[in-house]
């Protein structure tokens, strides 16, 4: 488990624009999981802005699918994927399902913060090996 040091709203946005774009380059599957509807539409309209330079193909989904960028609020891997960017408050349920998880250390609010460590400790407590970038 990765957990991505964000301290402000533009580079929350960019290292989960970033994180998508290098699975994609690398011809992996990568899941993004959400709490809800609104969430998944602002991920899903995010990805189809940035980069400028061109958009991130994907699909919001609750259904199995085979497409390489997946928004969901289900929590399974509807296309198997390799690695999963987890957006939810809580540590994911479906974590093993995985290679990879990103998580945002995310420091642009006390609260979020508090919620970042919550899931912090609970992936150590569940035996994966957890970072910080």
């Amino acid at each position: 488990v990765t957990f991505l040091r964000v301290t402000d709203v533009h580079s929350k946005l960019m290292r989960i624009c970033d994180t998508v774009h290098k699975h994609v380059s690398m011809n992996q599957k990568i899941l993004i999981s959400v709490e809800d509807e609104i969430s998944a539409n602002f991920v899903d309209n995010l990805l189809w802005r940035l980069p400028k330079e061109s958009f991130i193909p994907h699909i919001v989904t609750e259904s199995p699918c085979e497409e390489f960028v997946v928004i969901t609020t289900a929590e399974k891997n509807l296309n198997q994927a390799f690695a999963l960017i987890n957006l939810r408050t809580q540590a994911s349920l479906i974590a093993k399902d995985f290679s990879t998880i990103y998580e945002l250390n995310d420091h642009t609010a006390s609260k979020k913060l508090e919620l970042s460590k919550l899931r912090y400790s609970s992936y150590q407590k569940e035996g994966f090996p957890v970072s910080e970038v």
